[in-house]
């Protein structure tokens, strides 16, 4: 997956299936701006069942592509629900090239080929 892409975009491009989340673009903003200035806090306030989450893992996603070497802690509310989210990140990292390197792809923890990699709890 090519770098310079914007985060709307990149959903598209990696999951074809999902259409662009324009409803979430202030959420998609704040996503891309804390890839890239230290410090940043936000907050989404959006219902239930809107892709928040799923929004959020394709932003991890673009993060990596756009920087491999990036380290990535995703909190949630419960073990099952990090598990769930965990593949879910797993599959999408893979798909856009910068998924686990042999010997470190466990569900809630992983590392890629660059140093880079995720963390789910």
């Amino acid at each position: 997956m090519e770098k310079g892409i914007p985060l709307l975009s990149f959903i598209k491009k990696l999951s074809p299936e999902l259409d662009e989340p324009e409803h979430l673009t202030d959420y998609c903003d704040l996503l891309q701006r804390a890839a890239w200035t230290p410090g940043v806090r936000g907050l989404c306030d959006v219902p239930i069942r809107h892709y928040k989450t799923e929004t959020t893992l394709h932003a991890i996603v673009w993060m990596l592509v756009e920087d491999p070497t990036r380290e990535i802690i995703f909190l949630t509310h419960t073990l099952e629900a990090a598990q769930a989210r965990g593949k879910r990140l797993r599959q999408l990292a893979e798909a856009a090239g910068v998924g686990p390197a042999k010997g470190t792809n466990t569900i809630t923890h992983w590392m890629n080929d660059h140093g880079g990699g995720v963390v789910v709890m």
